[in-house]
């Protein structure tokens, strides 16, 4: 109004720290879907429409013009299936929304029912790093809450969780590693599942490729297994973990949406949970994985650039000039602000806890995505 003094409460409420607090809670909230397609521009023409006048024929004339503009075709033939093809549908289009400005959206959760994680991360890939940047990425990882995923673990003075692959025959089952992960290759059938070696230890299959997923699946159900990771690296499991199997190309989603559809067959959708590893880089991509039936999601060239790796052909490269506490503290960061990137896509569905997003809340953009994830197409009506 004209009179400000009047209305002296929006000055004197709010002190610095607060006022930058509630701030905070805007950060991208008019801007996220979950796709990387809405740009600055966009929403300057947002600003600009909200502003015109029906006099203004030269300003929407001009705006119209660039929107013309021919550009490359972003969805080629060639293009893989992706997680930037896969949006949400904001809630407000089919349900009530919560108030995401004062309801808190839960992101922990306890896996297999036995190992409690606050994020719904895990760091793996930093087997063969060397020594400091190893100690580091341990560091971040304790100060996060969260867990690794490895042949072998992390320095043990930090307390972290230890997701233990067993990659062959030679691996002894260690009591020290809070879950055992036997890495089920094509040539592995039929499949023994692993044998726990303390009590309170998760036990579950690691699975690469789909023609061993049926037979994975059916001893995890039959064994009593809390977990199957699932590794949609293009390299595959068998190649090792330190070897950043990510870099040798895109993800393959079949993996997840085949492994929701056989326990789903067989009546046993969340009798055990699901891990997916391979191109997950944020925690927009983590939730669409949570809609696709994931309850968690590996980090591993993303954590290796965040603590400081240099992708040099096929593998990561730690030259970096960062000292210890940068590394520890740049892990760290990336799992807590994935999470909170992750619960702002749930709060945009509706939901108040991350692992209640649903394949309804998505929609696939390519006809690639859409048969890699069983997500239907936008503009899809389905019966």
């Amino acid at each position: 109004g004209e009179k400000p003094v009047e209305f002296p409460e929006i000055e004197t409420t709010y002190d610095g720290a607060t006022a930058r607090k509630e701030a905070a809670r805007c950060y991208r909230c008019d801007a996220e879907t979950g796709t990387p397609d809405y740009s600055v521009r966009h929403r300057e023409d947002l600003f600009s429409m909200a502003r015109m006048t029906a006099a203004d024929g030269a300003k929407q004339v001009a705006m119209l013009q660039r929107r013309l503009e021919p550009r490359e075709n972003p969805f080629p033939v060639a293009r893989p299936p992706q997680f930037d093809d896969l949006v949400f549908l904001p809630a407000n289009l089919s349900r009530l929304v919560i108030d995401p400005y004062r309801e808190a959206c839960r992101s922990s959760f306890d896996m297999g029912g036995k190992l409690k994680l606050e994020h719904p991360f895990v760091v793996s890939g930093f087997g063969d790093s060397p020594a400091e940047v190893r100690d580091a990425v341990a560091r971040g990882l304790a100060d996060a809450h969260s867990a690794y995923l490895g042949p072998r673990p992390l320095p043990s003075r930090h307390a972290v969780p230890w997701l233990q692959l067993l990659v062959d025959k030679e691996s002894a089952p260690s009591p020290e590693a809070a879950a055992l992960l036997l890495v089920v290759a094509d040539h592995s059938l039929p499949i023994q599942a692993p044998i726990r070696v303390a009590e309170s230890q998760l036990l579950g299959l690691a699975i690469s490729s789909g023609s061993v997923l049926e037979e994975a699946i059916s001893c995890a159900l039959e064994e009593g297994l809390d977990l199957l990771l699932l590794d949609g690296a293009a390299a595959g499991m068998g190649s090792g973990y330190g070897a950043w199997p990510e870099l040798a190309g895109a993800p393959d989603l079949r993996l997840l949406r085949d492994a929701v559809a056989i326990l789903r067959r067989l009546g046993r959708e969340e009798a055990v949970d699901l891990v997916y590893s391979g191109g997950v880089r944020s925690g927009t991509d983590a939730a669409k994985l949570v809609g696709l039936g994931a309850v968690a999601m590996v980090m591993g060239v993303s954590a290796g650039l965040a603590a400081g790796g240099r992708i040099v052909g096929d593998t990561l490269v730690f030259d970096a000039d960062l000292s210890g506490d940068d590394r520890a503290q740049s892990i760290a960061n990336l799992i807590k602000a994935s999470t909170g990137e992750a619960t702002m896509m749930a709060r945009c569905c509706g939901k108040t806890d991350l692992h209640n997003i649903e394949p309804e809340d998505l929609r696939a953009l390519t006809l690639a995505t859409s048969e890699s994830t069983g997500i239907p197409l936008t503009g899809k009506r389905t019966v």
